[in-house]
């Protein structure tokens, strides 16, 4: 229950209170509306268009921003071009590798000759004389 919703003391009806935002939001419409009437009476006054009053600065400081974006894209680009490129052999040499070293491991798991892992003992012993 708020205060508004209270009886008064003095046994008069409180009044309606409009909201603080709703009068905020008006007198800034009203304001809004009244630069915008400013705004285009000036501009018939002075004969001008609207069209007219814009020069073409604005568009060629956007479009050398666009440019210099463009060229850092590029630049950008090119970059991961050559990144992507040494990868790429990288890639091209190890899998090289391991080829060589694949058929390197197959040759020596299939046995060409006996190998001699023992050590005959008897005939490496001196004989006494």
């Amino acid at each position: 229950m708020s205060q508004d919703d209270l009886p008064r003391p003095d046994g008069l009806e409180t009044p309606n209170r409009v909201p603080m935002l709703a009068v905020a939001l008006f007198a800034l419409i009203a304001v809004i509306l009244a630069l915008t009437l400013s705004l285009r009476s000036s501009l018939a006054e002075s004969g001008t268009k609207p069209d007219e009053t814009l020069s073409g600065t604005p568009v060629r400081m956007a479009t050398a921003r666009a440019e210099e974006g463009l060229a850092d894209v590029e630049a950008r680009l090119q970059r991961f071009e050559q990144v992507l490129e040494v990868v790429r052999s990288k890639q091209e040499r190890l899998a090289g590798a391991l080829a060589v070293q694949l058929t390197q491991d197959e040759s020596a798991e299939t046995p060409t000759a006996p190998h001699k892992t023992a050590i005959d003992i008897s005939s490496s012993e001196p004989t006494s004389g």
